[in-house]
């Protein structure tokens, strides 16, 4: 007698294998959630720090004040200070491109811009933004929370910073 050859996947090898895909994609599901939300937290957080320094690049190239202000929704826009309206601005960004889910913590608190001279550096009053904590909210387990921050200094200047980083020779120490 011939044996018969099987072509193919009998149906228990076609369930263990969605079995072992189900469990893997269960098991990798929370971290790429957290993943994708750090992300949003970076994206914002460069943004922000992109525009403070484009703000006062412009500032120093067309020798003019230009102010760096956050809008109501979260976003942000650079003018220059006597065209605050000028449409279009000189940049803009909403709070939808890439980070919809970032939440800002600017201080001192109230302040919402910063304004520029054509020397690069921070003019007062009104008061400045001295720094901006960016974080994000759904991330609720706060050991995956990563919060970063920007620090603006007076002479102009805009850093980007981890606030958990405990080592002052680190580059990413506040």
């Amino acid at each position: 007698m011939l044996a018969r050859r099987q072509l193919g996947l009998s149906m228990v090898e076609v369930l263990i294998a969605m079995v072992v895909l189900a469990v893997m994609v269960t098991a990798a599901v929370p971290a790429y959630t957290s993943w994708v939300q750090n992300t949003q937290i970076r994206t914002a957080s460069e943004s922000i720090k992109n525009g403070i320094q484009l703000a006062r690049a412009q500032a120093i190239q067309t020798n003019r004040f230009i102010r760096f202000t956050f809008t109501a929704d979260s976003g942000w826009k650079v003018n220059p200070l006597d065209d605050p309206d000028r449409d279009p601005p000189i940049a803009e960004r909403s709070h939808n491109d890439g980070s919809p889910n970032v939440s800002l913590l600017i201080v001192p608190a109230g302040a919402s811009e910063v304004v520029f001279d054509s020397f690069g550096r921070v003019v007062t009053p009104p008061v400045p933004i001295a720094q901006v904590d960016v974080d994000n909210l759904k991330i609720l387990d706060p050991t995956e929370r990563r919060t970063l921050r920007i620090v603006v200094s007076t002479a102009g200047s805009a850093r980007l910073c981890d606030p958990k980083v405990l080592n002052s020779t680190d580059s990413r120490y506040c």
